[in-house]
């Protein structure tokens, strides 16, 4: 394990720190996903970003609502994964998800 000595408040900013920042995944229509989640849950839009990918310019909406910090995110030419919408418990065969991001403190603690 590394010494964090020389770093103020080195325990308290570091992994101890750790909390769920938000949850991300993709969506066929942005518009339509941010308007839902208005209507039924009563998020708010934070940011609307543009970023580039390989297939081109994806778009992504940062949106908050009962303590909840969702990432929405379009991508050109997305494609939907048929099993991964199977009936239960046929859902649970594909592997993986998306995004689950978590925050710290301090970034620099937490990684030492």
């Amino acid at each position: 394990m590394a010494d964090t000595g020389d770093l103020p408040n080195a325990k308290e900013n570091g992994l101890q720190s750790v909390s769920l920042y938000n949850i991300a995944f993709t969506v066929s229509d942005l518009d339509n996903s941010i308007k839902w989640y208005q209507d039924i849950f009563g998020f708010k839009l934070v940011s609307r970003p543009v970023f580039r990918v390989p297939a081109g310019n994806a778009e992504a909406a940062s949106i908050e609502g009962a303590e909840i910090h969702l990432e929405l995110v379009h991508v050109p030419g997305g494609k939907r994964i048929e099993d991964m919408f199977a009936e239960v418990p046929k859902q649970l065969i594909p592997i993986g998800n998306k995004f689950i991001v978590f925050k710290v403190n301090d970034v620099i603690s937490a990684t030492k």
